[in-house]
């Protein structure tokens, strides 16, 4: 089960950089905000599940 958590974590982390990157400004700092938004969505999703 740990390992498909991780697998989902990945996919939605893809998913969110891959949709963000269209928002967020593409250049470094755009990129190191849209990993951290991602992080911070992706832990809040497993701390509600």
């Amino acid at each position: 089960m740990g390992l498909s958590i991780i697998l989902l974590d990945v996919t939605i982390a893809v998913l969110g950089l891959q949709w963000l990157g269209r928002i967020v400004d593409p250049g470094t700092y755009g990129l190191i905000a849209t990993v951290a938004i991602v992080l911070i969505v992706v832990h809040l999703i497993r701390v509600l599940l």
